[in-house]
């Protein structure tokens, strides 16, 4: 049984209290991320008997003296900053 008790007070939150905890998880969650994109890669790769290719999409140029790009691969979900090897793309 439950029963509603009325308060005068009302609580206050800590918004710090929760950032910090954002703050604190994300670290675990980007290395979880990266944990299973590269089981899901390792696991395509292996199964198959072909190269497996990904398509991706280039966002744009982050810069352009090092050749550095920001793609985003379809088939992961992923964007990623990218070195070319060839030059300017």
């Amino acid at each position: 049984k439950y029963e509603l008790v009325e308060r005068e007070e009302e609580d206050e939150i800590n918004y710090r209290d929760g950032q910090a905890l954002i703050t604190a998880t994300r670290p675990v969650m980007r290395q979880s991320q990266q944990y299973w994109m590269f089981e899901y890669i390792q696991r395509l790769v292996s199964s198959s008997d072909e190269e497996v290719d990904f398509e991706c999409v280039v966002l744009g140029c982050i810069d352009y003296e090092r050749y550095r790009y920001a793609i985003y691969v379809h088939r992961l979900g992923l964007e990623h900053n990218y070195l070319s090897e060839t030059g300017a793309l």
